[in-house]
């Protein structure tokens, strides 16, 4: 790999066991990838809290009192 990105999906694709050349589109990039929040600034606030919930993705987790792990099957 030429680039942090390319490092990313190579180690990504490596921890799913699958090939690199064929799945490294399943390590996305967002167009706007950086946040900066400044203190007392709610707007900036609420996209964090936005992107935050994004990733935890807390009404797709089961709750079953153990820990889940997966992936998403192509």
């Amino acid at each position: 790999p030429d680039s942090l990105a390319g490092l990313i999906k190579q180690a990504w694709c490596s921890a799913l066991r699958v090939d690199a050349q064929q799945y490294s589109s399943l390590a996305n990039f967002p167009q706007n990838p950086v946040l900066w929040l400044d203190r007392g600034n709610a707007a900036q606030l609420q996209q964090g809290l936005a992107r935050a919930d994004y990733l935890a993705k807390h009404h797709t987790k089961e709750r079953d009192g153990e820990r889940n792990f997966g992936c998403s099957q192509n």
